[in-house]
């Protein structure tokens, strides 16, 4: 494997013009006849950076360390799938790389305390919240960080009252959807929210009884449902209602997986 000297000598530098360029490619210390001729001998002998030791010489990380409020195997969460991925991409284009922290047993603040412990050194933290965690998880959590004094970003989550950095993305699909129902005339609505806790899914039922109000629906209690955002469990809900004699002639799922388990179980009524 090449050398960042071998590639100094290759160009006809000093092993500071080449660490500099490849350090920083916006340098202005470094003409750009000179960034060119970096290029083509960094291709020409195969070189590849040390993240480590530079890392090391520099006493900084460029690996970012995800904590993620979520007991289950952490890429079965395909909404956090989706926040990674725009993380990853994000980061990469700034030669940041991610770190996925071991889970271990316990509770969801002692396993990131855990994880924090174990990943201290780094760049910095992005806490991502998901439909098994609830508020108190998150707030706990984000106070662990700050007291360590640590950089860090929280995702996925309502808005806390703190002055930390977070990134809030709320939709009103609840509302679309059931403006849209009442639109194709139902007013007798089966509500699947999912574990009754989660802030998101708070969230999400609170915008779906406030919609039905604004449309003069008054929400029977007994038409709302938790599934805990599970196929099975969102099937044998809508079919124990069915068996109950409850009437609607919609339903509305707060996850594709509820929607799913619903339809299969209408389907085999």
């Amino acid at each position: 494997m090449a050398t960042i000297q071998q590639v100094a000598d290759k160009v006809g530098v000093t092993k500071g013009v080449v660490s500099s360029y490849l350090n920083d490619p916006d340098t202005s210390r470094v003409s750009s006849a000179t960034k060119t001729r970096i290029d083509a001998a960094v291709e020409e002998l195969g070189y590849v950076r040390n993240i480590h030791a530079r890392n090391l010489s520099r006493q900084t990380s460029d690996l970012i360390n995800v904590l993620v409020l979520f007991r289950e195997p952490l890429f079965r969460n395909s909404v956090v799938n989706e926040v990674l991925s725009g993380a990853a991409t994000l980061l990469g284009s700034h030669d940041y790389g991610l770190v996925f922290p071991a889970q271990r047993s316990g509770t969801l603040l002692e396993m990131t305390r855990d994880q924090i412990r174990g990943t201290h050194g780094n760049a910095g933290y992005i806490l991502i919240g998901t439909r098994y965690s609830t508020g108190d998880d998150l707030e706990r959590t984000a106070s662990e960080l700050e007291r360590r004094r640590v950089p860090f970003v929280i995702t996925n989550m309502p808005q806390l009252d703190r002055n930390v950095n977070q990134v809030v993305i709320h939709t009103d699909r609840a509302a679309v959807a059931i403006r849209n129902l009442h639109e194709l005339g139902h007013d007798r609505i089966l509500v699947l929210g999912g574990t009754g806790y989660d802030p998101e899914g708070t969230y999400e039922l609170n915008l779906t009884r406030a919609t039905l109000e604004e449309l003069g629906i008054e929400q029977d209690p007994t038409l709302v449902h938790f599934a805990d955002y599970d196929f099975r469990k969102a099937k044998d809900a809508v079919a124990a209602a069915i068996e109950a004699g409850e009437r609607f002639t919609a339903v509305f799922c707060l996850a594709r997986q509820m929607a799913m388990g619903a339809a299969q179980a209408l389907a085999d009524k």
